[in-house]
């Protein structure tokens, strides 16, 4: 997989104030020598493996159909090792504090995907600017283990705890 060591819209400042150090490693080594993912840097959203397996995304930019199948593609293996560690199930924090709201078509496209990739027994916490996108949230992708939060450290308590 390709990676991507580009920020244009996630500044330094940001992503150190949620954890991200831009200078890390997109990969290590783990235990018996296998390369894991570490972080991949794109245009359009950061994603990294933090703490307790929980794969953590920071969207910058507004998304087309074809923003979305990259972050798919770079997303799944992040989901793939959280279920690996976490026993079967992943968890996952999706932080859109900041970006603009998905056109309808967008929502409808994430959605699919949410649908396609996610099982119900994995955590999706999806950050956000306000209630009425934590509603809208609520309604468009019904997961039994999503939740959506204005706060980011609520959200990673959310799933640390569940």
């Amino acid at each position: 997989m390709q990676i991507l060591n580009r920020l244009a819209l996630c500044d330094d400042s940001l992503m150190a104030a949620i954890g991200i150090n831009p200078a890390a490693d997109a990969t290590k080594t783990g235990a018996q020598g296998q390369m894991s993912l570490q972080r991949i840097d794109d245009s359009a959203f950061v994603i990294r493996m933090g703490d307790h397996h929980i794969v953590h995304v920071r969207v910058c930019d507004v998304w087309t159909p074809d923003i979305a199948e990259r972050y798919w593609r770079a997303f799944l293996p992040f989901l793939h090792q959280s279920r690996v560690h976490l026993g079967g199930y992943a968890k996952a924090l999706i932080d859109r504090r900041g970006t603009p709201i998905m056109p309808i078509a967008m929502v409808q496209k994430m959605r699919e995907g949410v649908l396609e990739h996610y099982r119900s027994e994995d955590r999706l916490a999806l950050v956000v600017d306000s209630s009425p996108l934590k509603a809208q949230i609520r309604q468009n992708y019904p997961l039994p283990n999503l939740d959506a939060f204005l706060s980011h450290d609520a959200a990673l308590a959310w799933l640390i705890n569940t």
